[in-house]
This record gives C-alpha cells, sequence and structure tokens, in this order.
C-alpha cells in the first residue's frame, strides 16, 4: 500500500491471539489500540495503530504482511486516516537497504520517537535496560535461510566488508546506536572501531537484551555515534555491512537530541591508511569524546599521527588506537604515512619498568640441575623486524652495582653481565629470569634491555631496579 500523505493506518485482526497468522503486525510496529470494533454480524476486530508522517511530495510504501492461508475466511481490514495539516513533522528514522539484493531484508521505515522497539522474524527485545533507547529495528537477512544464494553477497572478504549495508535518514540530529552480540568488532564490523563503546560512568558496558522464539536470551553491545541533522533539512548515513552470521545479530535504535551543541574532528588521511572512522569532518558532542583507530596499508608506516598539531605518535607499523580528549571546540587529527624503507629505528626499545621478584613463600625452582630459593624475571619488547630492519641478538644487560646513569648500562661496558634472551613471541616480547640463592636475599640488581638491529644496537629507555 502506498500512501501520499501523513496518516493514521488501522489493522483490524479478528483473531485474539494474533501471532500465530498475523505475527508481521509486530514486526512492522503496529500497536494494539484500547478499543474493539464489532460487525453487524457479532464478529469482534482488535485494532492496531501506526502513525506514518511524510513530507510534502513525499509518498512511502507501507508493507502489509498475509494472513495465514487456512484461515482466509477470516482475513483482515485496512482503515487508513489522514492526518490534516499536521503542526509538525516530528523527529524520524527510514531505513532502507542498498545493493542489489536490497529487496530481500526487512526493515522499517518512518521510525519516529514513542515508538516500541520494532523487531523482525524470530526476535524480541526483552529488556533495553538503563540504554534510553526507545525505537529499534533488527535486520535478519533473507528469514534466516542461509541456503539463499543471495546470502552469498554478504560472505566474509575484503570486498563485501567495504560495502554499504543500508541507509539510516534522520531529520532531527540524533545518537546512532548500533547493537551487535559481540564486543570484539575486530572480526567483523570492524567500521565500529570509529564509534564509541557505551558504557556507564565507572565503565561497565550498557547492554541490551533479546530473546528468540525458544526463550533464549542474547546480550547486544551498544556503540554511538552522533550526527548533526541542520533545521529543515535531513540527512543519510551509510552503515557498513555487518559480516556473513553477524548480520543476524545487528540492529540499531535512534536516541534524539535536543538543542545539542556539536563540535568539528576534522580528520585527515593519506591514500595508505586504513581508518575509522572515514576521514572528513565528524560531529562530537561538547564533552564527548571521538575513537579513532589508524593503520598503515601494506609496504607503510605511520610516521605522523598528531591532534591538533602535536604528536601522538610516530614511527609504528602497529594500529593505533587513539581517543581524542573531550570535545570544547573543534579539533583536527592528521595521519601521515611513509614507505617502510624509509621507517627509522627507534630511539629505545619499550620495557616493563618493574621486574617480577618471588622469594619465600613459592615453591623453589629446579633450573640447572640446582635449587634455587628466589628469582626475578625482568620484561621488554624488541620487535622481530621495525621496518627494513631485522632483528639480531637481543637480551638483557644485568649490574649488581646501581648505575650513575643510562650510560653504564650500554653493551660496551665490560663490567656487566649480558643475558641473551632465546627468543620472543610475535610481538616481540620476551623476559629473562634469574636464579638466586638465600645467600643473595636483598640483593639487588639493575636490568636494561637491549637488541641489535642489523648492526645498530638500540636500548631500553629505562633501567629496570628488582631485589632478590
Amino acid at each position: 500500500m502506498t500512501i501520499n500523505h501523513s496518516a493514521e493506518v488501522y489493522i483490524l485482526n479478528p483473531w485474539t491471539t494474533h501471532t500465530n497468522y498475523f505475527q508481521w503486525i509486530d514486526n512492522y510496529g503496529y500497536q494494539l489500540q484500547a478499543n474493539q470494533i464489532v460487525t453487524s454480524r457479532s464478529q469482534s476486530f482488535n485494532v492496531y495503530k501506526r502513525t506514518y508522517y511524510l513530507m510534502d511530495d513525499e509518498t512511502l510504501d507501507i508493507p502489509l504482511g498475509a494472513a495465514n492461508s487456512s484461515q482466509v475466511n477470516k482475513g483482515y481490514n485496512v482503515i487508513v486516516k489522514w492526518i490534516d495539516n499536521p503542526e509538525t513533522v516530528p523527529n524520524r528514522a527510514t531505513f532502507t537497504t542498498i545493493g542489489a539484493n536490497a529487496a530481500n531484508y526487512v526493515l522499517t521505515d518512518n521510525a519516529h520517537v514513542g515508538e516500541r522497539p520494532i523487531v523482525a522474524h524470530d526476535r524480541v527485545i526483552t529488556s533495553l535496560g538503563n540504554s534510553g533507547l526507545e525505537g529499534s529495528c533488527i535486520l535478519k537477512p533473507y528469514g534466516g535461510d542461509l541456503t539463499d544464494p543471495n546470502f552469498n553477497y554478504l560472505e566474509y572478504n575484503e570486498a563485501a566488508e567495504s560495502k554499504d549495508f543500508y541507509n539510516v535518514t534522520i531529520n532531527h540530529s540524533a545518537e546512532i546506536y548500533i547493537a551487535t552480540n559481540g564486543k570484539q568488532v575486530s572480526n567483523y564490523m570492524e567500521w565500529l572501531k570509529g564509534w564509541t563503546l557505551v558504557q556507564d560512568g565507572s565503565g561497565n558496558d550498557i547492554t541490551i537484551t533479546c530473546a528468540n522464539t525458544s526463550g533464549a536470551e542474547t546480550t547486544y553491545y551498544l556503540y554511538k555515534r552522533a550526527f548533526k541533522v541542520n533545521d529543515g533539512e535531513t540527512r543519510t548515513i551509510a552503515l557498513k555491512n555487518a559480516m556473513l552470521y553477524a548480520n543476524e545479530m545487528y540492529f540499531t535504535s535512534i536516541k534524539w537530541l535536543n538543542s545539542p551543541t556539536f563540535y568539528t574532528v576534522t580528520l585527515t588521511a593519506d591514500a595508505n591508511t586504513t581508518v575509522f572512522p572515514e576521514a572528513g569532518s565528524i560531529d562530537v558532542l561538547a564533552g564527548e569524546t571521538l575513537p579513532v583507530w589508524a593503520k598503515a596499508n601494506d609496504g607503510y608506516y605511520i610516521d605522523s599521527f598528531a591532534y591538533n598539531g602535536s604528536s601522538v605518535y610516530s614511527d609504528t607499523e602497529d594500529a593505533i588506537s587513539y581517543v581524542t580528549p573531550a570535545a570544547a571546540a573543534n579539533a583536527t587529527v592528521a595521519i601521515t604515512t611513509d614507505a617502510l624503507s624509509n621507517m627509522p629505528l627507534p630511539e629505545n626499545l619499550s620495557y616493563y619498568p618493574t621486574a617480577f621478584s618471588a622469594r619465600g613463600n613459592q615453591e623453589p625452582v629446579v633450573a640447572g640441575g640446582k635449587v634455587y630459593e628466589m628469582n626475578i624475571i625482568g620484561f621488554a619488547t624488541a620487535k622481530a623486524r621495525i621496518g627494513e630492519y631485522e632483528r639480531g641478538e637481543f637480551g638483557m644487560l644485568i649490574s649488581l652495582e646501581e648505575p650513575a646513569s643510562l650510560n653504564d648500562m650500554l653493551i660496551t661496558n665490560t663490567n656487566l653481565i649480558k643475558v641473551p634472551a632465546e627468543g620472543a613471541n610475535s610481538l616481540g616480547q620476551f623476559g629473562i629470569r634469574l636464579y638466586g640463592d638465600t645467600i643473595l636475599a636483598g640483593q639487588k640488581v639493575w636490568m636494561r634491555a637491549y637488541a641489535n638491529y642489523d648492526g645498530t644496537v638500540i636500548y631500553g629507555d629505562g633501567i629496570i631496579e628488582a631485589t632478590f
């Protein structure tokens, strides 16, 4: 059914319990009214209503489901009541799929504040917790039929990951919430790295709960971003793919904002960077932060990551997860890369400043056929490769006398004990364990990490101090 004017749409259902034959009434967001209609043949109809608000010169296709075929003699009726000259069009959001398989999705449209959560297929929201959310739309492609060949459109691959999944069009400033059953977004829905995980003031995750028809409940985590809409305008936000099975568990809600104050974070990144959110002018609510995730593409490294012109990170191949300070003015985040062949060695190795020292309450350690009552472990990191430099020998320099400065802890000092490491994990993290007898109780040791990269030795940027 297509309408071209704001209207109240009423569904007259002859069944008291409608879920067996008219589940779509719930799915499409109709609400049961208090009154019933009784025909001249004493047939009672329950009345369900949903309101649709349209802009001038706008039309809207309204989906209507079928009655159960075996009960065709008990069909349903539809009544449309036009709303003449509404004073204002309320805040609303329209969800539309995009792409070749758009017709295979069940979505909602014209969702506005005050409507109960809209659900589809076999999932029902059982608790909104303290999220403050009001209207939602659960997306479940192809009716959950994973044998549908169109489902391959969403299989996990880079091409699918980059596709826009569906649009949300809003006519008022709002926070858009994404609910997903997984908090680890690195495996799918990677674009959420540029959204804020919703937590309370104590750092606890705020969650909502959904149940399927069997009553089994699932917890959903929430991510949010704010979007500014100027008066009299609309804004369309393209949301990305959810990746394969995650599509069943990905839904969206809108929280409208009253008289919000926005600032703009201008995010720039060159073509050799993968960054979330996407580069551009990004709306941030006053007092809120913006997470930025960035990683240089293969063959490159990030040589500069700056906030408001001040360096935050530099010279790294690692992914960067950064959260801006709370917004109080417009700001900039600028990311630049360079070819990996130009990446310099860092001035220092990273290290853990405190050694693990154990004695007394632990079992003696047996090493090399001897029993030791005490041991100390110092930790540091020396990556196997930095740019085009390969790691050679690495380990710890040990001193039994307190060094006066870092210059006393260099590999050229023959008074030091050099202990090469036997290996490191995939991140380059390693530890050196020192064993001691009880006669060494109270003895202090000082440790400094070192690593040789193609003939250049770099050191830990501090000294580890520990006591047997």
